[in-house]
């Protein structure tokens, strides 16, 4: 995309939407296929599902770590 001139601020978030769609349609043909196994994503999954609606900021962690 940067090769077509895009600005970086257009290609991280096309990027993103790019690799989670690759990535959902393959896992759906693995599954298909019975070369996937959901129970073992499962764990995964639900240990990134706090970091998709909570933003924390930077700011944050050094208040907490300063007793703030």
């Amino acid at each position: 995309m940067g090769l077509f001139g895009l600005a970086p601020a257009t290609i991280k978030p096309t990027a993103l939407l790019l690799n989670l769609l690759v990535s959902s349609v393959m896992a759906v043909h693995f599954g298909r296929a019975g070369q996937f196994s959901w129970p073992l994503l499962r764990p995964f999954l639900r240990g990134r599902a706090p970091d998709l609606g909570h933003v924390v900021p930077p700011s944050a962690p050094v208040a907490m770590a300063a007793g703030g």
